[in-house]
């Protein structure tokens, strides 16, 4: 049986490339034409906004500590932060410059003087992203890059339908990670095998 490998961001951009009727590319290394610069913008503002919203695999809980000032500075790669309003009631996080700032009446501001536990959501480059988003940003940047350049209208349907279908393989993806997830759980296991934890005497 052939292995399927992910899509490299080469072979991405030239799908959006043979989309338009564009010659591909042999390399992403050397001074690009000027049709496959944009097709390669278009992939990375696609790969963002498609990150942005945050998915399983691209979004984690950590424990985030200021320094010696009292400033608690970001990664670079941040898309999005939050944190428990149960677990700091009245307290919203917002990412400002490289820092993370505290919007919280009367007490708004860049210092901290505890470690805080706070969900990241993370932009990875193109071939980080697991094969399923991969070919979602591929055929969504086909389809943007179409519609601004040519605006073709049976080709923009036929995007549109490939582009619904990966959606569908990336949501369906992402529910059955979270559905693992929440089988793996303590307190669902409890519900579902009452022996869970117990000695029956």
């Amino acid at each position: 049986m052939a292995t399927m490998t992910p899509t490299t961001q080469l072979e991405a951009v030239n799908v959006i490339l043979t989309n338009m009727g564009e010659a591909p590319v042999a390399t992403l290394e050397d001074e690009l034409p000027l049709d496959a610069t944009k097709a390669q913008m278009t992939l990375r503002e696609i790969c963002e906004e498609v990150q942005i919203s945050g998915w399983f695999w691209n979004t984690e809980t950590t424990t985030l500590s200021p320094d010696s000032s009292g400033h608690i500075y970001l990664p670079a790669n941040i898309l999005a932060i939050k944190t428990s309003v149960r677990s700091r009631p009245g307290m919203y996080l917002a990412i400002r410059g490289n820092r993370l700032y505290r919007v919280q009446a009367g007490n708004n501001g860049f210092n901290w003087s505890d470690p805080i536990q706070v969900e990241i959501t993370y932009f990875l480059e193109f071939d980080e992203m697991p094969p399923v988003a991969r070919r979602y940003a591929t055929v969504r940047a086909a389809r943007v890059y179409q519609a601004r350049e040519l605006g073709d209208e049976l080709l923009l349907r036929e995007d549109t339908m490939d582009e619904q279908n990966a959606m569908a393989l990336l949501r369906a993806e992402e529910n059955e990670n979270a559905r693992r997830s929440l089988r793996e759980s303590v307190s669902v296991m409890r519900v579902l095998d009452r022996d869970f934890g117990y000695r029956l005497i």
